[in-house]
């Protein structure tokens, strides 16, 4: 099953889609980059605050545990579609 997200995680489906913000659950700074998620989950919607590109914030969704070696290459406003069990 397919489900479109936002940069914080919120299904379409939700009222809070692309209109409210999450608290942040975890940040980690490594070098020149700071990882943050809103989940505690194992896949999640995760930031890339990265310094190297004048603060270039972007996001993807995939595991926390990989959040190093993922490719963030999404602008915040840009939705995504996702593999969902179910």
């Amino acid at each position: 099953m397919k489900q479109v997200i936002d940069c914080y995680g919120w299904p379409s489906t939700s009222e809070f889609y692309m209109k409210k913000k999450k608290q942040a659950f975890e940040v980690q700074t490594v070098g020149t980059k700071t990882f943050i998620r809103f989940d505690n989950s194992d896949k999640c919607a995760s930031w890339c605050i990265d310094e190297s590109a004048g603060q270039k914030i972007t996001w993807t969704y995939g595991v926390w545990a990989n959040r190093e070696s993922l490719v963030y290459d999404l602008d915040l406003n840009q939705p995504l579609t996702i593999d969902v069990e179910g």
